[in-house]
């Protein structure tokens, strides 16, 4: 467990009584920067604030904002005190440091490198951040800054902070969130890891102390929550809470575009286990048995690429597929609002346990949307209600008949029979998910105090 200084237990502290607003402290790495966790802590912060809670956040200084602490006066963190705390790696251990410097010069010098990272779950810059944001959390703590711990996953390192923080302040209580399967070898089929056998039992009993000492779980979908806490680990669900991802809580969605082509776009990180090539070849597929209707797409894709280097076009497709630069938040809403039809890609899974961020996105912009998932999974079920088509991330066949449908209700002015039900939006909308967060945090304070 990661360790930040001499253990020091403080007295149990209550939460304060005489205001009705929760202080909640969120430790969060990625804040308001160009990661897709970044962009989901931040709107919960919004929203969590709006509804009247107190949030301050720790978190590092990779992100937009500037300053040690800070409040920004505008903008989607406005009135939240957010504390920026810079990775320390002098303080990592020397073994360590200079493993990390060897790096690059061989192939047995770059994996014993890897092995601190492996060890602890997250890189040499996140682990030395670790021990600074847990002295911050500690100063906020006896200073009376908060009453309640709320971590938040991808990378790991929130975790860490909290687990080290709760170790020296004993009975605060702390509540984690789980956006993905942690650690990386608990990822299903296609996903792999190359995590060996003694990392794997040390990163599976990192994660049971997580468990195990966090007051209350929070998990964007109960499939996550089952593959994650499964065998050994169900007797963990009774403390967990399912809140889903939020919708764009800043920006308004506009009515569908006009034009002579139906856009279909994708916003977002494509990983390698996210395959477009079924997606090219059903295009090609419609092109020769639909070609009129063929002629009409135009697929567009923004955002980070597997190997950082945005890819060329196949060549065969050159005019109708194009792939853009990763763009800020207010630029993407902009742009996802010049689609008809919004897309997802999902890697090809047995039954789909993740809620993709940008599938709450997409049921906020008021689009139909074409989703590459699982048949069986959350994307699947969600979507069953009606707010787009669903084919699976493989099927050639079954994803051209998916664009074949969503173009002939476009030709004929029919694409809102695709659109998002009222009860899909209000499900990733501010005041349920909200209200979910609320009685986590409660369970956590009862589970602490012994309630």
């Amino acid at each position: 467990m990661p360790a930040a200084g001499r253990r020091r237990t403080t007295p149990r502290r209550a939460v304060d009584r005489r205001s009705k607003a929760v202080r909640v402290l969120m430790i969060a790495y990625h804040l308001h920067n160009v990661t897709a966790e970044g962009l989901v802590s931040s709107k919960l912060a919004r929203i969590l604030t709006d509804a009247g809670m107190a949030v301050t956040a720790v978190t590092s200084d990779r992100n937009w904002l500037e300053g040690e602490v800070v409040q920004p006066a505008e903008g989607p963190l406005a009135g939240i005190t957010i504390h920026r705390v810079a990775p320390q790696v002098e303080r990592l251990p020397r073994w360590w440091r200079r493993l990390a410097a060897g790096a690059g010069r061989g192939l047995l010098r770059d994996k014993l490198a890897a092995v601190p990272a492996l060890v602890y779950g997250c890189s040499p810059e996140e682990r030395a951040w670790v021990t600074p944001a847990v002295e911050r959390t500690v100063e906020l703590w006896e200073t009376g800054g908060f009453d309640l711990l709320h971590s938040r996953l991808n990378p790991p390192a929130g975790h860490l902070a909290a687990l080290a923080a709760c170790r020296r302040l004993g009975d605060v209580p702390w509540c984690a969130y789980f956006s993905d399967p942690w650690p990386p070898h608990r990822y299903p089929p296609p996903y792999r890891s190359t995590i060996g056998p003694l990392q794997r039992r040390r990163l599976d009993a990192l994660l049971d102390r997580i468990l195990a000492r966090a007051d209350a779980l929070i998990f964007p979908a109960a499939a996550l929550r089952d593959h994650l806490l499964a065998g050994r680990r169900r007797r963990w669900r009774a403390k967990t809470t399912v809140a889903p991802h939020l919708r764009n809580v800043w920006q308004e969605p506009r009515p569908l575009p006009g034009g002579d082509r139906l856009n279909l776009r994708h916003a977002g990180f494509l990983m390698k286990e996210r395959r477009l090539e079924p997606l090219f070849d059903a295009i090609r597929r419609l092109r020769r048995q639909r070609p009129e209707l063929a002629a009409a797409l135009r697929l567009e894709l923004a955002g980070r690429y597997p190997g950082s280097a945005r890819p060329a076009p196949p060549a065969d497709l050159e005019t109708c597929v194009a792939f853009h630069p990763f763009r800020r938040l207010e630029e993407t809403w902009e742009w996802l609002m010049g689609a008809h039809v919004l897309l997802l890609v999902e890697a090809d899974m047995e039954r789909g346990i993740f809620f993709p961020s940008k599938l709450a996105e997409y049921l906020g912009a008021a689009r139909p949307i074409l989703a590459l998932s699982p048949a069986r999974g959350v994307a699947a079920e969600l979507l069953a209600g009606g707010g787009g088509l669903v084919a699976p991330p493989a099927d050639a066949a079954a994803i051209a008949a998916a664009l074949e449908r969503l173009l002939e209700a476009w030709r004929k002015g029919r694409l809102d029979a695709f659109l998002p039900t009222a009860e899909q939006v209000r499900a990733v909308s501010p005041a349920p998910v909200a209200a979910r967060y609320r009685a986590a945090f409660a369970a956590a304070v009862a589970g602490r105090r012994g309630d």
